[in-house]
């Protein structure tokens, strides 16, 4: 059977690689790539729709990945998990289509955009807890540097300051998140 969902996953990812592979495209370019591969995707999730979805895992598609973790690249679709993909393909769409007029980095604004959203679909088609892990954090960079790439100065610098050691020392009182400050003497 054709690996649909898998296809859904990673077309946002591979339009990102063509942007990022267009050496001089210009906005317009950037934009009408983003825009299709998008509109693909959620053509894709609409397919995986009229395939079915059951209340247990369908469509499950797997390969062995780290065989001494157990941990396995495993994706499929669930009742709870495939409107939130439904979801992140329509709003990511719309984002991309709303944002058409951004011209300041455009390439870099869609292909960090197209990144998130293989990024975010990966996290509700993950069966597995490594590889939702490896989507989580994916999500986390894209849209930290989607950020830094996309919004004015001050916006940069203050997302910079949330990262900066001395700033979160100063927030914390110079305490650290450290699990063994938690035990009581």
């Amino acid at each position: 059977m054709f690996p649909l969902v898998t296809v859904t996953l990673f077309l946002p990812l591979a339009g990102c690689l063509l942007v990022a592979a267009l050496p001089h495209a210009s906005p317009r370019v950037a934009h009408t790539v983003g825009i299709a591969t998008s509109g693909l995707t959620l053509l894709g999730a609409l397919a995986i729709w009229q395939r079915g979805v059951g209340p247990g895992f369908t469509q499950v598609e797997g390969v062995t990945w780290i065989a001494s973790l157990g941990a396995a690249y495993r994706v499929g679709v669930d009742g709870l998990s495939f409107p939130l993909v439904l979801l992140t393909t329509v709003l990511f769409l719309a984002a991309l289509v709303f944002s058409a007029k951004v011209t300041d980095r455009a390439r870099a604004y869609v292909a960090l955009f197209l990144l998130m959203e293989t990024a975010c679909l990966g996290v509700f088609l993950a069966l597995d807890m490594v590889l939702f892990y490896v989507f989580f954090e994916v999500t986390l960079v894209g849209m930290y540097f989607t950020v830094i790439a996309s919004c004015r100065s001050w916006v940069r610098g203050r997302t910079l300051l949330l990262f900066d050691d001395r700033s979160s020392q100063r927030r914390t009182h110079g305490r650290r998140f450290d699990c063994s400050d938690l035990r009581h003497d």
